[in-house]
């Protein structure tokens, strides 16, 4: 029965965090993909989001031009949608790229996640 829950909160997870990455790629340049990570157990406390960017030029461009910081918000805006608060996004949002991961973990993205 718990299993069943849990499954059914990460469907409605991935359909907030996708309407929030599609978003994100029309106004966020360099901006490519998200994923995210929870513990059922602990719900939204556990929730860390990574958002990926094509290059660091694009990662830096996108923190010091307030793209990141919207990113965050219309990401905790979706998640509000069905129920989960984050007071505090910036504890559970972070910004990668690609260029990291290729040069530091040789493009293996589940290794690099794991490390974090």
């Amino acid at each position: 029965m718990v299993r069943k829950a849990h499954k059914k909160q990460e469907e409605k997870i991935i359909k907030a965090l996708t309407r929030a990455c599609e978003k994100a790629k029309l106004h966020v340049e360099g901006f490519i993909w998200l994923t995210h990570h929870i513990n059922p157990s602990y719900a939204s406390d556990s929730l860390v989001i990574t958002c990926v960017f094509e290059t660091r030029e694009h990662q830096t461009q996108a923190i010091e031009s307030g793209d990141f910081a919207y990113l965050q918000e219309l990401i905790a805006a979706q998640l509000k949608r069905i129920n989960i608060t984050l007071s505090t996004p910036d504890k559970h949002i972070f910004a990668d790229n690609e260029q990291a991961c290729h040069e530091e973990h040789n493009s293996d993205w589940q290794r690099r996640l794991a490390a974090h």
